[in-house]
Parts: C-alpha cells; sequence; structure tokens
C-alpha cells in the first residue's frame, strides 16, 4: 500500500508497513554465524551401508597336544591328552581324544562357533567327559575346562598346542 502527500512540488511515496530491523541469532552480528568453518552441504555425504562381516568359524582340524592339570585337596596332577580332529563340517567336530590312565583314542563328537568357543564330549565304557575351551585367534591353542567321570575322575585346566606336520 502507498500514501502520496500533497503539498509542495514533488510527491513522495511512503510504505504503510515498514519492515522490522534486522534479528540475529542469539543477538549475535551476522558476520559470526557466517564464519562457521565446515563442508558445504553439497560436500557432505552418507556413507554406503556396509554389510556386517559373516561370522567366520574356524577350522580346528589337527593334531593338539598338552595336558590337563588337576587339583585335588592337596594333590596336584598333570594328565597328558591328545586331541585329533579328523573332520569338520560347519560347527561339527569329529575325531579322537587321548587322556593318560583312560584309554587311547576315545571317539568323541563337538562344536566350535564363531566366537572360538569350542565343546567337546566323549564316552567310552564307564569313562564320560567334556572338554571346554577357547579357541585363540592364530588356532594354535586351545585353553579351558576339562572334566571326566569313570574309574578316575578329572576336573581341571586344560591347555592344548596344536602339532604341526
Amino acid at each position: 500500500m502507498t500514501a502520496h502527500r500533497s503539498g509542495g512540488s514533488s510527491q513522495r511515496n511512503y510504505s504503510m508497513i515498514e519492515s522490522l530491523e534486522m534479528r540475529c541469532l542469539l543477538s549475535l552480528p551476522p558476520v559470526a554465524v557466517l564464519t562457521v568453518d565446515g563442508p558445504t552441504p553439497a560436500a557432505i555425504r552418507v556413507a554406503p551401508r556396509v554389510a556386517a562381516a559373516t561370522p567366520v568359524i574356524p577350522s580346528l582340524v589337527g593334531r593338539f597336544t598338552g595336558s590337563v592339570k588337576v587339583k585335588k585337596y592337596f594333590i596336584s596332577k598333570s594328565f597328558d591328552v591328545e586331541l585329533i580332529v579328523t573332520s569338520q563340517k560347519g560347527k561339527t567336530l569329529t575325531g579322537t581324544v587321548t587322556v593318560e590312565h583312560m584309554g587311547s583314542k576315545i571317539p568323541f563328537t563337538g562344536t566350535v562357533n564363531a566366537r572360538r568357543q569350542m565343546v567337546i564330549s566323549f564316552k567310552k565304557g564307564s569313562y564320560h567327559g567334556t572338554l571346554k575351551g577357547d579357541v585363540s585367534a592364530d588356532r594354535r591353542l586351545i585353553v579351558g575346562d576339562a572334566t571326566a567321570e569313570g574309574p578316575i575322575d578329572l576336573d581341571g585346566d586344560m591347555k592344548l598346542y596344536k602339532v604341526h606336520k
């Protein structure tokens, strides 16, 4: 809308609505707002979505030897152990385990998962037992617990090392 003023030799146009004064963010001068460093909106890109890595089941096929250390009351005894993993299909392990004083080559079945946790169960006659352990990242060491029940009971710490051909 425009108003005209009469009188005198010239006519002037005046606005009926005046614009408001300049408003600033948080009462800072406009220059302060414009000095922020950073990428321009065109330079900002969203990273493509990467699929999670598929968990890898470690291969344990091979021969491991070591011991189970048993401590009962004031007596400490170490038993030799040999673990031979003859086949592995996915998580499932099969093979034989030999524990000193329990006989030779007792068949076992077991599993290993992507977190490198192994569980093996075996049974022969009146003997039955379990080996539970964590497999090292390089698959050369298995550390965990061993239990067996029968004429000789075992409950101890197991440490097995991979034997290279």
